[in-house]
């Protein structure tokens, strides 16, 4: 391995305090036994440089190998209180089932908000995963420590297991996961204190209340930014929409768009992604001159809350008017929401060629030459009546 890469060395002492490995230890002797190599590894620095070059080195080590597994070990959430910790890492179980490592990544790392301590670990198995074939991630058990020593509810830290693995459909008919281990399936609407099972992932999650309770949201944000300048206390005690997700929010003014900005990767709670993104739309979109006091109530609001992105080969996998779609090229970036199919009419080409000119400053056809990433996503989309004033 230290050959791959001049960057890797050996530390032994690197070691001396990291449990992290330490804790593996015992389930790879009762699962392997005691007659196994192990190659420790830490990573110190997890900038996006140095994983992606742990993960090629390990790629090129165990290319054509057989009777190998790779170990991420890492704590999820840290000394967070039990309801806060649930609602951390259920955004990371999301990202961590939807297996798209470029975009783990980028939730994991950012600022205050990171998923998990030892993200570069996990994006670094789960990236050459994928490069050694993995096309599923399964999602074993999640716990933390306030379940099993409920005196410590008030600062917990987060655990899971989950495999990333080679299925049937992927052409390796030697894959098994044992039947006992079932996949977690999430609670819609966890109310505070209950032990998370996961979270329903696709469109469909939200209720009547829920909707109506961020469309007020969406109104009473934008009326009063444009009152005083001043962002709304943006407050609930919904679990569901405490949760990190992205939103775009629309407005439309008799028929026409007036403003539509949003948020694809998840920064925050999806109430405050509402609530941010309505300010945006009404008086940040460029295209439009800021709206105005007066004009709130000739505007009706819609919203869009986005599941998690699924990078895709083929754009024949793109359906129109379910799927939304971002296109990337390094910096360069677009984006259309599911509903543009519906509102233009347009064919998979035509949508797909006018969101790599008109919206990533692509060429039109980047999404047929490989000079583009594309991603799906689905919207549960809703909103107002027509002037709801």
């Amino acid at each position: 391995l230290m050959a791959m890469n001049s960057s890797i060395k050996s530390l032994p002492e690197a070691f001396s305090s990291e449990n992290s490995i330490e804790l593996q230890i015992p389930f790879i002797q009762i699962v392997f036994g005691d007659n196994i190599q192990v190659v420790l590894i830490s990573i110190c620095d997890q900038s996006k440089e140095t994983v992606e070059m742990l993960a090629d080195a390990l790629y090129s080590v165990l290319e054509g190998e057989k009777d190998f597994a790779v170990v991420a070990s890492t704590d999820m959430c840290h000394y967070l209180s039990y309801f806060s910790a649930e609602r951390r890492d259920r955004n990371t179980i999301k990202e961590i089932k939807a297996f798209e490592p470029e975009l783990f990544y980028l939730a994991s790392a950012k600022g205050d908000h990171k998923l998990m301590c030892g993200y570069g670990a996990v994006y670094t198995v789960m990236k050459v995963s994928k490069k050694l074939g993995a096309d599923k991630s399964i999602v074993l058990k999640y716990a933390n420590s306030g379940d099993f020593a409920p005196e410590t509810k008030n600062k917990v830290v987060g655990y899971l297991s989950a495999l990333f693995v080679k299925t049937a459909e992927g052409d390796n008919k030697n894959v098994v996961v044992d039947e006992k281990n079932k996949e977690i399936n999430l609670p819609e609407n966890p109310k505070a204190g209950d032990a998370i099972q996961g979270k329903k992932e696709e469109p469909g999650m939200l209720n009547k209340a829920q909707k109506k309770e961020l469309l007020t949201l969406a109104r009473d944000s934008i009326k009063l930014y444009l009152e005083n300048g001043k962002r709304l206390d943006a407050k609930t005690d919904d679990s569901l929409l405490n949760e990190d997700m992205g939103a775009f929010v629309t407005l439309h003014e008799n028929g026409r768009l007036r403003g539509c900005i949003g948020r694809i990767i998840a920064t925050g709670s999806l109430c405050l992604a509402v609530r941010d993104m309505a300010i945006a739309a009404a008086v940040q979109d460029p295209r439009f001159r800021s709206l105005s006091l007066d004009e709130l109530g000739k505007v009706d609001i819609e919203i869009s809350v986005l599941s998690p992105m699924k990078k895709i080969n083929d754009s024949n996998e793109i359906v129109m008017g379910k799927h939304g779609v971002m296109v990337k090229s390094g910096l360069k970036s677009g984006v259309y929401l599911p509903q543009v199919a519906d509102e233009t009419g347009w064919d998979r080409e035509t949508f797909m060629n006018s969101l790599c000119t008109n919206k990533a400053g692509l060429s039109q056809d980047a999404w047929k030459t490989g000079e583009c990433e594309i991603y799906i996503f689905t919207a549960e989309v809703f909103g107002e009546p027509t002037n709801p004033e």
